[in-house]
């Protein structure tokens, strides 16, 4: 069975069956709702649901809530339906061709993909795109430059064993399934974690492992544009090879003016070398350093854990402004 859904303020309309959640049937449908996780975790997906009915499954978090906001991902329709977001427009679906797979970390890929249209790509820093590949199995990688006018996109791309595109880029079992001049399918931009352009408050970046990509994309905006203001780079890795751009940061020190930064490494069992930086929890360190952020704007990328953390403690102990915090939380 299938019914209509109607998205307020744009009128957005798609079908959704009722075996698939109304995020699903969304993508599906090439009508975007904001969403990260797709499990029910990180809240992007909320809507409010003005009309119709639906059943909720597998849901911690409770809802509908006392706004009547539901999670996308976790909320079936059992009739036509009538939701608001304020973030939907129709995907951009592209073709791209490999050019360029650059291992930069022992499980981790720097790859560049050229887009074949002729039509320029237009993003903005921080946002990310899906991967789209056979029965429409989809991963999500936020592009970690800023716009190019050779319609260029760069990824960086951590290995997870089991997981069904890392596996064939980086040769699971010795089989490599992803070569230069390859074809891959391309969906997007998405996503609000971007700058706040207007804004002229100092800016403290937490990176976590390859959430460094989307905050590199926004440094590489600043520096284009000179939009200068005082910028604080935190970037936390397990051990010393993980951080596979330090040469590039050491440059930005150079280039960008009051740019400080800040590598940490999360665990010191796992330090090989002479390491003379910080060790432990990136938001202690943080706080640490900065302990009145009241002036500041944070944007955290990476471990979902490491990014509630940030958030819980710099609001409460670091007087944060909440609306001030923005993250882009890798789920995998």
């Amino acid at each position: 069975m299938s019914f209509s859904i109607i998205v307020k303020p744009n009128n957005e309309k798609f079908i959704a069956k009722a075996d698939k959640s109304i995020l699903e049937s969304a993508i599906e449908s090439g009508v975007y709702i904001p969403h990260g996780c797709k499990i029910g975790n990180c809240n992007r997906c909320k809507c409010k649901v003005l009309s119709g009915s639906f059943e909720i499954k597998n849901c911690l978090t409770k809802v509908p809530d006392e706004q009547g906001n539901i999670l996308a991902c976790r909320t079936y329709p059992l009739s036509n339906i009538v939701i608001e977001c304020n973030a939907v427009n129709h995907s951009q679906k592209h073709k791209g061709k490999i050019i360029s797979i650059e291992k930069v970390a022992d499980d981790i890929i720097s790859l560049d993909i050229k887009l074949l249209s002729k039509s320029p790509f237009i993003f903005q820093e921080g946002q990310y795109v899906d991967m789209v590949f056979d029965n429409n199995i989809r991963r999500s990688y936020s592009i970690a430059n800023s716009p190019r006018i050779n319609n260029t996109v760069n990824f960086h791309i951590r290995h997870l064993p089991g997981g069904y595109f890392t596996d064939k880029l980086f040769g699971y079992n010795s089989k490599v399934l992803f070569h230069v001049n390859d074809l891959i399918n391309l969906e997007g931009p998405f996503g609000d974690f971007t700058l706040r352009k207007n804004s002229s408050n100092p800016i403290i970046f937490l990176a976590a492992g390859t959430g460094f990509a989307p905050i590199k994309s926004m440094i590489e905006y600043i520096l284009n544009f000179k939009k200068w203001r005082p910028i604080y780079l935190y970037w936390c890795v397990r051990n010393i090879k993980d951080i596979y751009m330090n040469d590039l940061v050491s440059n930005w020190i150079q280039l960008i003016p009051n740019f400080h930064y800040t590598p940490v490494i999360s665990n010191s069992f796992l330090i090989s070398g002479t390491w003379n930086g910080k060790i432990g929890n990136v938001h202690d360190v943080i706080m640490e350093e900065i302990p009145d952020m009241i002036e500041y704007e944070v944007y955290a990328s990476g471990s979902p854990d490491i990014v509630e953390f940030a958030r819980v403690n710099f609001i409460s102990r670091c007087n944060l402004i909440d609306s001030n915090f923005f993250a882009d939380p890798f789920y995998t």
